[in-house]
């Protein structure tokens, strides 16, 4: 029951994200001659799993824009008509007017397994994304976070959505840890390699 409470109370949140980031998209469509699709991505990165296939003309509204991994190539968070969202290099996407949207710059990025966690740098304030990979959710879309600098080689970042706690600890070289607190209980925590 507590499971499916917390469940309902992410969903919810993923949502209203959603909701509020459609209002400032701009408007793409996707380019390609793969025959079959244009693969969608849930990291920017051609190393993540594809998760989704477009078709070279589809329309999709673009939410942001961050430097890539590969090759310093710049990647789009796109969101698709049917409500499908992902990541797809910019080389898959033709911009239907007004100028591409700035990349952001990334702070530290981890994967542990149940998420994907990255902290960022964006309109000169620092953000989260935290995404559920087990659910496909998106459970903290570009929220601002305070950093804490600790003692040693440690940074951590707190963001809330809620009732819920995201804290990521980065330990440079290290693994980095993602906490989550629920009504001031911890009720996840996962680590993973930084990078």
């Amino acid at each position: 029951m507590v499971k499916h409470s917390i469940l309902s109370v992410l969903t919810a949140a993923a949502v209203s994200f959603g909701l509020a980031l459609s209002a400032v998209a701009q408007p793409a469509e996707l380019v390609g001659r793969s025959r079959d699709g244009i693969p969608v991505y849930v990291e920017p990165t051609t190393d993540a799993h594809s998760h989704y296939s477009g078709r070279a003309g589809e329309a999709v509204e673009v939410l942001r824009a961050i430097e890539g991994e590969d090759r310093g190539s710049t990647w789009y968070n796109v969101v698709f008509r049917s409500g499908v969202r992902g990541w797809v290099p910019a080389s898959a996407l033709q911009f239907a007017t007004g100028p591409r949207p700035t990349p952001d710059s990334t702070i530290s990025q981890f994967e542990t397994n149940t998420y994907s966690v990255r902290v960022f740098r964006q309109e000169g304030r620092t953000r989260m994304n935290v995404f559920n990979k087990a659910n496909n959710q998106l459970v903290l879309n570009r929220v601002p976070v305070r950093p804490i600098r600790e003692v040693g080689s440690q940074d951590r970042y707190s963001g809330i959505t809620g009732d819920f706690i995201y804290t990521a600890t980065i330990a440079r070289g290290d693994d980095c840890l993602l906490q989550i607190e629920y009504a001031g209980d911890t009720i996840a925590q996962e680590t993973g390699s930084c990078r």
